[in-house]
């Protein structure tokens, strides 16, 4: 039974993988800051800040581990902490990274796991950091290293606004802004997807070769189609209302930026355990757990709520 350390696992994408190793016959141990109260089932939980280098080494003392999975590195400082805490070097690690690494000022679409990689000035530090990241780990010498660059993620489970905030306007009937014509193309990946993989990567039969994956659907779509197929989802109509002054940020009334996120994902393509569930499918997922789990409420932003004054009869 490999021994996995994971990074993360209270919410979203580290509670998935958590929930999925343990499924797979793993032993799990888990490092989260102990914020938010979980069960942890089968699993070891630890509770410690990771950044905290000399708490997280005290924490890990008499541990040794086959694998890291790291589903919560946001920079350098988070990656160096961990591999000085670690008493012996695992032979796996599997870094979640980001497609926010790619410059798209350098790089042509789709992105290619070859494209300049040293963050995007349009997502702030979180695409350098998270280059950063990739960097110390690459210096590392764990022999079977992988890095995972998905782009935006959605599922059951989804702790960002971002199928929930389209859904719970669709169903009040509420107007969605949306940046220029909707055209912007935007490509995603599944939690069960996204999960599977990372998982497979643990075996040491398999076939892909260590290296840099990015780990998305093979379809994407514009920002004009995924409200249309959120709104065939849910059965109802769309109040789309398109905003052509750019120098309003997307992100100020809309879930994502104005800026085209596609990458290739011919690296994996013949690889059994690649992402491969239809938008549709996953999206239906995401709709049943929410509807089952919680509301769909509208939380109208700021930006909005002027939107909307603007866009009233007599305004």
């Amino acid at each position: 039974m490999q021994k996995v350390l994971l990074l993360g696992g209270s919410v979203f994408v580290g509670r998935a993988l958590l929930q999925r190793l343990i499924a797979q016959g793993f032993d799990v141990t888990a490092v989260t800051r102990g914020l938010v109260q979980s069960d942890w089932g089968a699993a070891h939980h630890i509770a410690c800040d990771r950044r905290d280098a000399h708490q997280l080494a005290s924490r890990l003392r008499g541990h040794t581990f086959d694998a890291v999975v790291d589903a919560s590195c946001y920079g350098p400082e988070d990656c160096r902490a961990l591999l000085a805490g670690l008493h012996a070097m695992p032979t796996t690690y599997v870094l979640l990274s980001s497609a926010a690494v790619y410059e798209r000022s350098t790089a042509p679409l789709p992105f290619s796991e070859a494209s300049p990689a040293h963050g995007d000035g349009i997502w702030g530090t979180y695409g350098r950091d998270k280059a950063a990241a990739e960097t110390v780990l690459c210096a590392s010498s764990i022999p079977r290293q992988f890095v995972v660059r998905p782009p935006y993620i959605y599922g059951p489970g989804n702790n960002l606004d971002r199928e929930r905030f389209v859904w719970a306007r669709q169903l009040a009937q509420a107007p969605i802004f949306v940046p220029a014509d909707g055209e912007t193309l935007i490509q995603f990946v599944g939690i069960d997807d996204l999960t599977r993989a990372i998982v497979g990567f643990l075996d040491p039969q398999c076939a892909v070769a260590p290296g840099i994956y990015n780990l998305a659907s093979p379809t994407y779509v514009s920002f004009n189609q995924y409200i249309a197929l959120l709104g065939q989802i849910a059965g109802r109509q769309s109040h789309v209302v398109h905003v052509s002054d750019s120098t309003i940020p997307a992100r100020e009334y809309f879930p994502f930026r104005k800026a085209h996120l596609i990458l290739s994902t011919q690296k994996l393509a013949t690889w059994s355990e690649r992402p491969q569930t239809p938008l549709v499918e996953g999206l239906q997922a995401a709709f049943d757990w929410i509807s089952s789990a919680s509301h769909f409420t509208v939380e109208p932003s700021q930006r909005e709520v002027d939107l909307r004054r603007l866009c009233a009869p007599g305004a």
